[in-house]
């Protein structure tokens, strides 16, 4: 909850400072990030409940380093993206194309 709160406090403290468009990552950058948090997702779901806190968190970790991204980034661009659907739709269609292209290699 007080994770939350700072990080909340440090996006809307980030908006005041950098315009927005300073801090979007580029729409290809961020649908890679949102396909592998898609997938980290399903994965964690095959675990036992219990578990599933501390796998997402080592996947989320993962993603994170991968990327080069902080938290505090990533939650500023989903927070950008998702308020913006102008620039919401794109993302949403690449990264379906993604699936798309993911699920037939898979079948191949």
């Amino acid at each position: 909850m007080v994770r939350g709160i700072f990080q909340l406090s440090l996006i809307l403290f980030l908006f005041q400072c950098t315009p927005a468009e300073d801090l979007m990552l580029s729409k290809d950058k961020m649908t890679d990030v949102m396909v592998d948090i898609s997938i980290a997702n399903q994965v964690v779901n095959m675990y036992n409940p219990e578990d599933r806190d501390s796998i997402r968190i080592l996947l989320t970790q993962s993603i994170l380093k991968v990327h080069n991204l902080t938290q505090t980034e990533l939650d500023t661009n989903i927070y950008l993206y998702m308020s913006d659907f102008e620039k919401f739709r794109p993302l949403s269609e690449e990264m379906i194309q993604k699936f798309d292209s993911l699920s037939t290699r898979l079948k191949e």
